[in-house]
């Protein structure tokens, strides 16, 4: 094991929605499709020193009418990251942008998780994501579906 190259310093919750369906059949499959999910990312390094960046993840999830959605739901999250000064200069951009979102969406998933655990519905547990973007010509994966199950 050894200390990661970046480093999420302080992050905190800028805004949380969340709504239980009314609507909501418990009698059949809860479904939180992907394409009713979105997840937007900004990075933004720090003016006077490349090494330090502010990192905002918002994961929005907007059921349409055709589905049964157990919960409406969306999340901004900030995140404050620091790059270890031994790592190549070339390389910071890419690592803040794959690795510093891929740590708030975690934390993400769990408030999610823990909220709705406490609703009225099933558990909604969004599905890992990977923020990596190839520059090698290699496909992008197919999507996982979220999943929403009873709580155990």
């Amino acid at each position: 094991m050894k200390i990661a190259s970046l480093q999420l310093e302080w992050y905190f919750i800028s805004d949380l929605h969340l709504t239980a369906n009314k609507e909501f059949d418990q009698s059949k499959a809860a479904e939180i499709k992907y394409e009713n999910l979105t997840v937007d990312v900004a990075c933004t390094a720090d003016k006077d020193d490349n090494r330090k960046w502010q990192v905002t993840v918002r994961v929005k999830h907007q059921g349409s009418a055709d589905t049964n959605s157990p919960y409406t739901f969306s999340l901004e999250m900030i995140g404050f990251a620091r790059v270890a000064k031994t790592y190549p200069d070339q390389s910071v951009e890419k690592l803040v942008r794959t690795n510093g979102p891929s740590m708030l969406f975690g934390v993400a998933r769990e408030v999610l998780r823990d909220l709705t655990s406490r609703g009225p519905h099933v558990t909604v547990f969004l599905p890992s994501v990977s923020f990596y973007e190839s520059t090698g010509g290699v496909a992008a994966a197919t999507p996982a579906p979220v999943t929403a199950s009873a709580s155990v």
